[in-house]
């Protein structure tokens, strides 16, 4: 794949996750519960641990939307959304599979599996941008 190419795809992987990210973490401050439902799970820490993740994640969503933009100029935080996937796969490759039946975050861990690898690799080919 192009230089070129590939920084379009992680361009709009990095768009697209800041969105995904924005999205949620509104709702979750919004209507705690309605989230809950939609995902098929209960969070057993409450409302304010819920609330705290939620309002992190709206920054982290901002802050993705707008290295999108320039994402030349903004690599260091390609590297943190690298990093903020690893750190959500991690835990739900552990808890995910001791779960009692099927719920939505599957589907995160899978999304957030692909998005590591193309952070990751972006952050990989301009290293030396970043050390």
């Amino acid at each position: 794949m192009k230089k070129g190419t590939f920084s379009r795809v992680t361009r709009w992987a990095l768009g697209l996750h800041g969105a995904y990210y924005l999205i949620t973490g509104i709702w979750a401050i919004i209507s705690l519960e309605s989230f809950n439902r939609f995902v098929m799970h209960e969070h057993p820490g409450g409302a304010f641990e819920m609330h705290s993740i939620a309002a992190m994640a709206v920054v982290l969503g901002i802050a993705f939307i707008y290295a999108a933009h320039d994402i030349g100029k903004n690599i260091p935080l390609v590297a943190v959304a690298f990093g903020i996937a690893l750190a959500i796969i991690l835990p739900e490759l552990y808890y995910l599979p001791r779960m009692e039946g099927f719920n939505l975050f599957w589907f995160d861990l899978v999304e957030e599996i692909v998005v590591a690898i193309i952070f990751g690799a972006f952050v990989w080919t301009r290293r030396e941008r970043i050390f």
